[in-house]
């Protein structure tokens, strides 16, 4: 499930989106400009979530080989964690048999800690408007902590 944590005007054709996805943050910055609307924009990320997943565990498992795992009937995002329930292991070349023969064996491709954060300003704006002050107070205050 996606979750919307805030929306960026990027120039006149893009806007980037700010959300969060399997509670990891992450954007977006090829939101179509003419989406205004946050239920439009919502269905724009809901129908790329696998895309964004995928991507995601791509950044947290670098050097991945999981499309040895993809078949025809898999996505990449099947494949890739099918990959990773096997023990996200990358076949490598370790040496040569007697015969000369390549010998294989597996390296481990440890997760990383995905260092993406969103900006300070799109935390900010959220708790603002979770706030109960008068509309022209928190209109103010997300002028000051706009970027």
């Amino acid at each position: 499930m996606i979750i919307i944590n805030g929306i960026k005007q990027r120039d006149e054709k893009r806007q980037i989106a700010f959300f969060t996805i399997d509670g990891q943050e992450f954007s977006c910055g090829n939101v179509p400009a003419e989406l205004t609307k946050t239920e439009d924009i919502q269905v724009y990320l809901d129908s790329r979530a696998d895309e964004f997943k995928l991507l995601i565990l791509r950044k947290q498992y670098p050097e991945t080989d999981y499309l040895r795992f993809k078949k025809d009937d898999k996505t990449e995002l099947e494949a890739m964690r099918e990959w990773i329930t096997k023990g996200h292991k990358n076949k490598i070349q370790v040496g040569l048999t007697l015969g000369g023969k390549p010998k294989y064996g597996y390296k481990v491709i440890e997760k990383q800690e995905l260092q993406y954060k969103h900006p300070k300003s799109v935390r900010l704006l959220a708790l603002i408007e979770a706030t109960n002050v008068a509309p022209e107070m928190k209109n103010l205050l997300k002028e000051i902590v706009k970027d």
